[in-house]
Formats: C-alpha cells, sequence, structure tokens
C-alpha cells in the first residue's frame, strides 16, 4: 500500500456479490491476488434522466493501494483474459 492507485475490478449489487467475485478472481489467479486484501466499498451512483434521477449503491471490488498509475495499469493488463473487467482508478 502507500499510493493513490487501485485495480478496479467491476462492481456488484451486494458485498457478498463482490466477495464471491474476489474468491473467484483469487482462485482464477493466485500468483497475482493470492497474497492481496480486497477493498470492497460502497458507490453511490446516480442513474436516471429527465429530472427522474435514482440512485444505486453497488459495492466496488478493488485491489491496492500502488504507488504508481503503471503498475495499478500492469496488474489490470496481467488479468485482462479475466471474464472480469479491469481499469485504473485514482482516489
Amino acid at each position: 500500500s502507500g499510493g493513490n492507485y487501485w485495480a478496479q475490478f467491476g462492481s456488484a449489487p451486494t458485498m457478498e456479490q463482490a466477495k464471491r467475485q474476489w474468491q473467484m478472481l483469487q482462485s482464477a489467479y493466485p500468483a497475482l491476488l493470492g497474497n492481496r486484501q480486497p477493498d470492497i466499498r460502497q458507490a453511490r451512483v446516480m442513474s436516471g434522466s429527465r429530472g427522474a434521477s435514482t440512485a444505486r449503491m453497488p459495492y466496488r471490488l478493488r485491489v491496492g493501494a500502488f504507488p504508481s498509475r503503471g503498475e495499478a495499469q500492469s496488474l489490470c493488463d496481467r488479468l485482462s483474459s479475466s471474464q472480469f473487467s479491469c481499469l485504473v482508478v485514482m482516489e
């Protein structure tokens, strides 16, 4: 830890589903993720149109923090064949 960059693996509607996604990722990529702990946070996302907006609160699954964007991107690149999306986010 120590940086502000995170590798984010998508989101899930519940904490339990996010934890299951992590377990699947970790078992598929033990060399890359076996010693890491997930950071699962609830995020507020506004959606809607014409003034009728609704908020949903998905759980975002990510690992980090990495000291540089390049290190987080390297992890995402190595997981590119995964069924999960991976993107670098900064906090």
